[in-house]
């Protein structure tokens, strides 16, 4: 009894390890999105980022996502413009898909498949593929809000990741491979072998 309590303690501190990971990556991709959004047509997402106003470089204390935005108050700290409110909102976003899909993928209990090689690897393919997916259709959404169109090499690469999720789609936690029974999470943790 005192295994399996630990066990499931476990698995809720690796769960909630997943979900802040993942929220954390969001937030950084959705930096960079708004990078790809703002530059996408006029230059390379190369280069160091600046005001749009002033143009002034920014530091490394202007670029935490949705920290420097608070703490600036929305404005540039060189010249006092305002920032775009599309900053914290697609980093935000992002962050908020991020974790939704990394509390599915610890929900499935995909975060306890470590002895098993082949379901890791197709549970972590999935797990990228569905953020790929999330961070183009905030890229998608975000970048026709603010030009009215749509780019057709997002599109593009927003329906080849579609595929591919499905190609690399992991069974279900718990299915037997042989008699393709489900079986929930907890009665999956309670067959691991006790040491």
């Amino acid at each position: 009894m005192m295994r399996h309590g630990l066990t499931t303690f476990c698995a809720g501190i690796l769960t909630y390890m997943v979900v802040f990971i993942c929220g954390c990556i969001g937030l950084i991709i959705g930096s960079f999105l708004n990078v790809l959004i703002l530059r996408h047509g006029v230059r390379g997402v190369g280069g160091r980022s600046g005001c749009m106003s002033c143009r002034h470089t920014l530091e490394t204390p202007d670029l935490v996502p949705i920290f420097s935005y608070l703490f600036l108050c929305g404005k540039c700290r060189h010249c006092g413009s305002r920032i775009s409110l599309q900053y914290p909102l697609v980093e935000v976003t992002t962050a908020i898909l991020f974790v939704l899909i990394g509390g599915w993928v610890a929900q499935q209990g995909w975060v306890i498949l470590v002895g098993d090689p082949f379901m890791m690897m197709r549970a972590t393919a999935s797990v990228i593929s569905y953020a790929i997916i999330a961070a183009l259709f905030v890229a998608i959404a975000a970048y026709d809000i603010r030009h009215t169109i749509i780019p057709d090499a997002w599109a593009y690469t927003l329906a080849a990741a579609a595929l591919a999720s499905q190609l690399v789609m992991p069974l279900p936690l718990g299915v037997d491979r042989k008699s393709t029974r489900l079986n929930s999470s907890h009665e999956w943790i309670s067959r691991m072998p006790s040491s």
